[in-house]
C-alpha cells in the first residue's frame, strides 16, 4: 500500500511539472508570435499570425486553467484562487503589441512556477504566509489564465 501511495505522489508531481512546463511553452509561442508580428499588430496582424497567437493564448489559459485546478484539487480550498487584482487590457495595446500585457503574463507565469516548485519540490517543508494569504500559486495562475482569455478577446 505504501508503494502504491508513492507512486501515486510521485505520478501526481510528474504531472504538476508536465502541466508547468506545458504552461511556460504556451506563453513561448505566443510571446514568438507576437514578436514576430509586431510591426504588423497596428494594423492588423495577418491572419495566419493571428490565428497562432490566439491558439497559444488558447493552450495558455487551458494549461494554467488545468494546473490550477490540479493544485486546487490536492489543497481542498485551503488557498485563496483569485485575489483582488483583476487583469486587464490595456486601450490601444496593439500599438505596443501588448508589451505591458506580455510582461504581465511573464511576471504571474514567473510567480506561480516560483512558488509550486517552493511548495512542492523544495527540501524544507515550510510556507511562506505570504503565499498562503494573498499572492499564491492559485492566484498568479488565475491571473495568467484571465489575462490569456482578455487578449484573445482584443484581437
Amino acid at each position: 500500500m505504501e508503494r502504491y501511495i508513492d507512486a501515486q505522489i510521485d505520478q501526481y508531481l510528474k504531472n504538476v511539472r508536465v502541466r508547468l512546463l506545458r504552461m511556460k511553452v504556451a506563453y513561448a509561442t505566443a510571446r514568438e508570435t507576437i514578436d514576430e508580428a509586431k510591426s504588423g499588430l497596428k494594423k492588423n496582424l495577418p491572419f495566419p499570425q493571428q490565428q497562432r497567437w490566439k491558439n497559444a493564448l488558447k493552450q495558455l489559459s487551458d494549461a494554467a486553467n488545468g494546473l490550477r485546478s490540479m493544485i486546487e484539487t490536492i489543497l481542498l480550498g485551503n488557498l485563496e484562487g483569485k485575489g483582488d487584482l483583476r487583469p486587464r487590457v490595456r486601450p490601444g495595446g496593439k500599438t505596443t503589441a501588448f508589451a505591458s500585457e506580455m510582461k504581465f503574463l511573464e511576471d504571474e507565469i514567473g510567480l506561480a512556477e516560483q512558488k509550486i516548485l517552493a511548495y512542492f519540490f523544495a527540501q524544507i517543508h515550510t510556507v511562506d504566509v505570504d503565499d498562503i494569504r494573498n499572492q499564491n500559486m492559485l492566484v498568479h495562475l488565475y491571473r495568467v489564465r484571465e489575462m490569456a482569455k482578455k487578449l484573445r478577446k482584443a484581437l
